[in-house]
């Protein structure tokens, strides 16, 4: 629900989700604005920009903007549409699906969907910009060092990397990519400061038994995913998921293979 709303979601966006109860739906979307008034400006501020302006600023630190592209006739058919025209309207085409319902449809569609993107893009866009610049900088570092064709850049996805490099440099690259990931972020925050995690494997700390078997043993280092389990030292996979996780420690070595 969070990401709903943080994303211009409201509550008929809960009902056609969620299937929840419309009174219900309202009440959660109306307290969460309550209790983050700040979204909720934010939100405003953004949807009368594009609607004033025609672009949404995606960031004021880069200036990359996405520009609404039938805006000015957008603004010519909303001027159109005096007091007059919807006295017409409501008299002879509202609910009647004729072609000048389907106008005003088309023209109010076209308006929250900008509003909305208006909402989105400056929080996907402005992370599309730092992985970019993140991405930039760590190929410089590897290439500056002498690491090309050494630490492998396989695949960036969404706002993570995947990354190959020989074990004895595992963790310097590992301490470099959150470095640099952290002081990318720093000049499109000014209040929260944004965190990069790594992903390693888990270590038993003390046999772990499921349904009368022993799956890991004391020392066995281990991959937990939500439905499946990997026995990493002894190459057994299980599709059982961990809900008890008190026999390990998740600060075991970095993962010899790709586990997102």
């Amino acid at each position: 629900m969070t990401s709903c709303f943080a994303y211009a979601g409201n509550d008929s966006t809960l009902v056609q989700q969620y299937g929840m109860d419309k009174e219900v739906a309202k009440s959660i979307y109306d307290n969460y604005m309550k209790g983050f008034p700040g979204i909720a400006k934010f939100q405003e501020k953004q949807k009368k920009f594009v609607v004033d302006n025609g672009y949404i600023l995606i960031s004021p630190v880069t200036g990359h903007k996405a520009f609404w592209w039938d805006w000015k006739w957008w603004c010519k058919i909303e001027k159109s549409q005096d007091k007059e025209f919807w006295e017409e309207y409501r008299m002879y085409h509202k609910g009647t699906g004729d072609e000048v319902a389907r106008k005003v449809s088309k023209h109010f569609k076209a308006k929250t969907k900008w509003e909305k993107n208006a909402c989105n893009s400056p929080l996907q866009g402005c992370g599309a910009i730092i992985f970019k610049k993140f991405n930039k900088r760590l190929f410089d570092w590897i290439v500056d060092n002498g690491y090309f064709n050494i630490v492998k850049l396989c695949i960036p996805v969404h706002d993570e990397t995947n990354v190959e490099a020989p074990a004895k440099i595992g963790e310097l690259v590992k301490d470099t990519i959150q470095t640099i990931m952290r002081e990318e972020a720093k000049p499109f925050l000014h209040t929260l400061a944004l965190d990069a995690d790594e992903s390693r494997f888990s270590v038993c700390i003390k046999d772990y038994v499921y349904e009368g078997e022993t799956v890991a043993h004391q020392g066995d280092i281990v991959c937990i995913n939500e439905e499946s389990f990997h026995n990493v030292t002894e190459d057994k996979r299980y599709s059982i998921a961990i809900k008890d996780k008190s026999c390990f420690d998740s600060k075991g070595p970095l993962p010899t293979y790709w586990i997102h």
